[in-house]
């Protein structure tokens, strides 16, 4: 899969659309976190810090308005 040429801007629609992905992905990932810290469950820890993660990547998304590339992708230099 070749990496997108150019960065392409979101539509309105497009940001709140990543906004809202971004507050599912935040609020489902501490809620592992803490199921997991309640439980004693790594792994949900480790999954809700990964989901959280995730929510501030797609918080970029809405806040840039420009879809967030792979790191690999990204020029160097």
């Amino acid at each position: 899969m070749s990496p997108p040429r150019a960065r392409r801007p979101l539509s309105r629609t497009g940001r709140i659309v990543a906004g809202v992905l971004a507050a599912i992905w935040i609020i489902v990932g501490i809620g592992a976190a803490v199921l997991g810290v309640r439980q004693g469950r790594v792994g949900a820890i480790l999954l809700g810090a990964v989901g959280v993660a995730y929510g501030l990547v797609w918080l970029g998304v809405a806040r840039t308005g420009h879809y967030a590339l792979w790191p690999l992708w990204r020029k160097r230099g």
